[in-house]
Formats: structure tokens, sequence, C-alpha cells
């Protein structure tokens, strides 16, 4: 079995390294060649264009930034819809909107080809070692097809319905996750004056009651980006998540729902952006908030 793999960003690379490291000889491409290099030399075969990537592989991942970003990758002049696709599984990684996996599904079909959906949860380090979450979205034979190379990266794969739905869930899962970041931020700003350790103020929050079970990882990275103004490479950005929580409320939105703590959420992340935060990792949010916002 031939894999492709196109959007070597951080997540789409250390999918791509895990892969290899299990054996798999990839096909790859990336709109900025020069990410591609430390994949090549992991034994990965570079492709000029998509189109090139989907003639020469039966499974072909995607993990892109956004819809824009998977339209032009998919179905741009040299996209991966334009040339010989037939018979060719598309596994799409991203976080986008239902309707635009749905309309490049419909393209796929037209070329003999098929898409499902599989966004993941979980950073860069997990997809290295295999711990990510996958939510798919797709037909039974699709996911069944796919399944092998999945969970060659992904400790749980869990098949959500039809298109669009893993999308859903992505969403569902992210949601609580970038909220409490802003909540921690204004629990912070309520301590500033208290003189205790950051790193003990940090671990108590993660302890407590409302802690989230993201401080296992994240709280000493929080203190230390705190304490040391050293953010750690490897995961998303402030503006990255932004996205993200964009799509929440566009999904809400069409489904005729509220989501009020959701949408106060991306005001504070939108100040974050505005006021230079947006290079930087997501979970400093609750810094930004703490001493940017919340004086």
């Amino acid at each position: 079995m031939s894999i492709g793999f196109c959007g070597l960003g951080g997540m789409g690379s250390a999918i791509t390294e895990r892969l290899i490291a299990q054996g798999h000889h990839l096909n790859i491409w990336n709109r900025t060649p020069d990410r591609a290099a430390p994949l090549v030399a992991l034994g990965a075969t570079q492709a000029k264009t998509p189109a090139g990537i989907a003639s020469t592989s039966d499974i072909v991942l995607t993990c892109l930034f956004d819809d824009a970003a998977l339209n032009e990758v998919y179905a741009g002049p040299e996209g991966l819809l334009s040339g010989n696709c037939a018979d060719t599984l598309f596994i799409d990684t991203s976080t986008v909107r239902a309707d635009t996996l749905i309309a490049l599904a419909e393209q796929a079909r037209a070329k003999g080809a098929a898409l499902l959906e599989c966004p993941i949860a979980g950073p860069p380090p997990a997809a290295r070692a295999g711990n990510l979450l996958g939510f798919t979205g797709g037909t039974g034979a699709e996911m069944a097809r796919a399944r092998p190379v999945l969970e060659a990266f992904c400790r749980k794969v869990l098949h959500m319905g039809a298109l669009g739905t893993g999308n859903r869930m992505k969403l569902a899962v992210n949601l609580p996750l970038l909220v409490y970041f802003t909540a921690l931020g204004e629990a912070l700003s309520l301590v500033r004056d208290v003189p205790v350790d950051p790193r003990q103020i940090i671990e108590l929050l993660g302890e407590s009651p409302g802690g989230a079970n993201v401080m296992k990882l994240m709280g000493p990275l929080i203190a230390d980006a705190w304490i040391e103004g050293k953010d750690p490479g490897g995961f998303f950005s402030v503006s990255a998540v932004r996205k993200d929580v964009r799509l929440m409320l566009a999904a809400a939105e069409r489904s005729g729902l509220s989501l009020p703590v959701t949408r106060s959420a991306l005001d504070s992340y939108d100040e974050a952006v505005d006021a230079g935060w947006a290079d930087r990792p997501f979970f400093t949010q609750a810094l930004y908030r703490r001493g940017g916002a919340a004086q």
C-alpha cells in the first residue's frame, strides 16, 4: 500500500514521522518544499504537486490549516483531484467546515475516488507517539479501508457517522479545552498579588476540583512561560485555535444554537491576537488574560 501525505506543518510532519517509523513508505508534498527535507532524509519521496501524490498513492492523507488551503490542495489546477485519482482514498485530518468536505467528497466521487474525514485531537508529540484521538466521518467501507493507517498514529479511532460528523465531534472536544484556558487566565488574574510561587499556583489550580486533565501536560509549560518567558515549540498557536473557535460558532449558528460562553472566549482570543500573541502556544492564552487584558 502506497501512502501520500500533503501538508507538512507541525502536525502533518509529526504524523508523517510516525508513519515512516511504523514502516510505511510515504510520498509527500508541501506548499513550502523545504519543509519536506527532514522527512526525505527519513526515507519519504517528495512530489512536485498534489496531483503527483494522488497518481502514485493508494491512500492520501491531508493535514491543512483551513478551508481555503483544503480547497486549493484538492481542487486547485494541480490539486489532488486534477489528475488520475481513481480508486484513491483521501483522508483529511484537518479541522474545517462540514460543507467544504461534502463538496470535495462529491468531486472525488466524480473522479472515482472517495473522501473520509478524520480530524484529530492531541498535540504533535502525541502524533509521534501514536497517541492521538481520531473522529471519522464517512462510510463504513471507507473507515475499514482507512483504519490500519489511522491506527498507526491514533490510540483510538471512533467512527462518528456520515461525512461532517467527525468535525462536529472534534469541535465539541476542543470547545471546553479552549474555553478553559480563558477561564484559567481569569483565575490567575485574581491572584496576581498573592505572593506564592507561580509553579505552586499552577499546580494548585490544576489539582483543584475545577482543574482540567490537560493541566497534567500544560501546567508545567504554562509555569515555565510565566516565570522564564520561554515558549516551547511543537504546539498550535493562539491564532490557529482561534480558527477552531470560529468554526464552533459557525457550526452552532447553522444548527440554530447559541454558544454564549464560546463567543466570549472568541473575544478573548481576538484580543490576544491583536495584542501580538498570535504565534505563541495556545495555552499561553491563560497568561494573556492574567497579565494582558485582565489588569
